[in-house]
């Protein structure tokens, strides 16, 4: 075997194969070793190329057994990485260096995808289901804004693992990343904007303008009080996360409190 073997999949080869596995790579999911039977079943192509010998490959199987816990999206990644390391090391040294890349992934992928990638796809979606009045726009577009990173990263992911071994790491510190992830920051924040304005247009539109009762006019006043802190907060670097969920919460608040004041 060489290593073009890996390095250029086929329609049928192991990258291919290692891509459509990390879709079930939380199967079997467990608390005493988390992914690791996912793991195995996504990276078993690998070591079907890598161990000929049935004997070596059941060790293989055996040794990947133990603990893994990664972020998902970073599955096919992390067996390519562990790919590289099955080819060039020992048994003794690949677990070493597979716990160290693991929870570089793990805590790589939660940053990139549940900090930046998700809050994006939720804005977006939520400001084109409220601007097209609730049509599918909203939902087909977050599936297209998270998927298209999540789709590429596992698509490349064995590939990059595989060619690279563990300097590919060194990717996740480029400046190109960085830029990247700055400007999906900044097109969640102008997102929320977006969200907290049409939300106060939808209120102040509701009636004609010589019906609106004080209710409308608190309504608006509250989400735009909901929009200016989201701003401040993620001006303050609050995580994206947080500063959501304290939007819906505040909504939630606006709205109970304008309906006992109707009621």
């Amino acid at each position: 075997m060489t290593g073009k073997d890996l390095r250029t999949p086929s329609l049928g080869g192991i990258g291919y194969r290692v891509f459509l596995r990390s879709f079930f790579l939380e199967t079997l999911w467990n608390y005493q070793k988390m992914q690791n039977v996912g793991f195995v079943f996504c990276f078993y192509p690998a070591l079907l190329k890598l161990y000929p010998d049935e004997t070596k490959r059941k060790e293989a199987v055996k040794r990947n057994l133990e603990p893994v816990n990664t972020h998902p999206s970073m599955g096919p990644l992390l067996a390519g990485l562990t790919a590289n390391l099955e080819y060039q090391g020992d048994g003794d040294s690949i677990l070493v260096y597979r716990l160290r890349v693991m929870t570089t992934l793990a805590a790589q992928g939660d940053r990139i995808f549940w900090g930046f990638i998700k809050p994006l796809a939720a804005v977006i979606g939520v400001l084109f289901t409220l601007i097209s009045w609730g049509s599918p726009l909203g939902a087909v577009l977050t599936l297209v804004t998270y998927n298209t990173a999540n789709l590429g990263v596992r698509a490349n992911g064995f590939r990059k693992g595989w060619a690279e071994g563990v300097a590919g790491l060194k990717s996740f510190q480029s400046v190109w990343l960085e830029k990247t992830l700055r400007v999906a920051r900044k097109c969640t924040v102008c997102g929320l904007g977006l969200i907290a304005g049409t939300l106060v247009s939808l209120a102040l539109t509701d009636l004609p303008a010589h019906e609106h009762s004080l209710i409308h006019v608190l309504e608006a006043l509250g989400m735009f009080g909901i929009g200016a802190a989201s701003f401040y907060m993620l001006h303050r670097q609050v995580p994206l996360g947080l500063v959501i969920f304290s939007s819906a919460f505040g909504a939630l608040l606006v709205y109970a409190l304008l309906c006992v004041g109707n009621g």
